[in-house]
């Protein structure tokens, strides 16, 4: 699974935008170029827009309008036709929110990639991602914190880390344990926010590449300033 999203990102070139653009930069309403790999393997292209709230892709293309449920996609992703920034979606199985006892596939948008995926999906405050009053009724509102629920792929299971400490830096820490946490200390990482998050899971992938590949991994930098400056391989992450 996770080396055939690879090969399908090594298509794009990602880049990380700056925080300070607007919350309604999604413009979720809106219809962009992009692609859908079916699970037959076929790659269907046209305009997508991704529906939050009933997860559902819609594509159009030659003048026909089709939607597609998680179960009939691999992987998506869109262009945004103003910014260029690429939103890569992808689809895993994943407990049902009213059956704990029943998997089934979920749309889940990457970003960050590496041995471990870091995920987010959005929450039951998804009608606000999309309502264009926002900004006036809710000015204050963090979009990216309250409205999204996160998740990591860690050994092929998808795991919520909406409570980090509890939840993600068990499993880190198995195989780094006084890096991972001295690492935390030096970065001053108290809230564990969403982009606090990405830093640490950007860490611990790192430090697996060192592991497994050290000239690569050489060649990546840790400090917490860095990462909010380099390409990470998801592009439409706005970091804090």
């Amino acid at each position: 699974m996770k080396a055939y999203i690879f090969l399908l990102f090594t298509c794009f070139l990602f880049a990380i935008k700056s925080y300070g653009q607007p919350q309604d930069r999604l413009a979720l309403n809106e219809w962009h170029n992009g692609a859908l790999v079916l699970n037959s393997h076929d790659v269907v292209r046209g305009k997508v827009k991704y529906n939050h709230i009933y997860d559902a892709v819609l594509l159009e293309a030659e003048g026909k309008v089709s939607t597609y449920a998680a179960s009939q996609v691999i992987y998506f992703y869109y262009i945004h036709h103003s910014s260029g920034v690429v939103y890569p979606y992808t689809t895993l199985p994943y407990f049902s929110r009213i059956d704990s006892t029943y998997q089934r596939n979920y749309f889940f948008e990457i970003l960050l990639q590496g041995e471990v995926l870091y995920l987010r999906k959005a929450n039951k405050k998804a009608p606000l991602i999309e309502n264009k009053n926002r900004q006036k009724v809710l000015p204050k509102l963090n979009v990216d914190k309250s409205c999204y629920d996160y998740y990591m792929l860690y050994n092929e299971k998808v795991v919520c880390i909406n409570n980090f400490t509890e939840d993600a830096l068990p499993l880190l820490a198995q195989n780094f344990p006084k890096s991972i946490h001295e690492f935390i200390r030096s970065k001053n990482i108290e809230d564990f926010t969403p982009h606090d998050k990405l830093v640490i899971l950007h860490y611990y992938n790192s430090m697996r590449a060192a592991t497994e590949q050290p000239r690569i991994a050489a060649q990546h930098s840790f400090a917490r300033d860095t990462v909010k400056a380099e390409p990470i391989v998801r592009a439409g992450y706005y970091a804090e």
